[in-house]
């Protein structure tokens, strides 16, 4: 029986279905009134981005005796790293510059308030048939470091601009068929919110 199993599983690998592709995917995300949101050619352009992580904060529970047990207390989240091709006239490092004097002003650096410079973000997972099978939003986003370009008379390299985006959380959002629904709102534990 196990043999069979072991068959199947390895016929699957071999086949390519079943499994998840990392370059099936998709972003878009809009940007703060004031900047001049990315073109469809720019979010094509995006190089590699993550599904973002979710770390549970916890406590030891030193009260019992025994074997210690960790408490959840609260949860976080680490930042995510997008990479985008730069076209000729690097536009894509002129939307971040753009979006960063949103959030400070440059001359003063004086910084804004916090609702005008975040966002949402998508990020999605497209199956072998273009069919979306896996969707998130990440909600309250902004770019917190634009990293440099090199410039180079050796190598005959892409420009591609690297962005730390901040979030305060992400939701999953279901997918149903073609249809999406965005899951529970943070803090939902089946009967009622916390």
């Amino acid at each position: 029986m196990a043999l069979n199993t072991l068959h199947e599983f390895m016929a699957d690998i071999t086949s390519g279905g079943k499994f998840a592709r990392q370059y099936n995917y998709k972003v878009s995300f809009t940007t703060p009134s004031g900047v001049e949101g990315p073109t469809r050619d720019q979010l094509m352009r995006c190089e590699s981005i993550a599904f973002p992580g979710q770390n549970i904060e916890t406590s030891p529970d030193t009260i019992r005796v025994g074997p210690l047990r960790s408490h959840a207390f609260g949860v976080n989240y680490g930042p995510v790293n997008a990479t985008f091709l730069c076209d000729e006239e690097l536009s894509e490092r002129r939307l971040f510059e753009n979006w960063h004097r949103i959030i400070f002003e440059p001359g003063t650096f004086k910084v804004g308030y916090y609702k005008s410079y975040v966002t949402d973000m998508t990020i999605d997972q497209y199956n072998d048939k273009d069919e979306q099978t896996y969707s998130m939003v990440l909600r309250e986003v902004f770019p917190k470091n634009i990293t440099e370009l090199a410039l180079s008379t050796i190598t005959g390299e892409l420009h591609k601009i690297s962005v730390e985006l901040i979030y305060h959380h992400w939701e999953p959002i279901q997918v149903v068929g073609r249809a999406v629904v965005v899951g529970p709102k943070p803090g939902w534990l089946g009967g009622g919110e916390i």
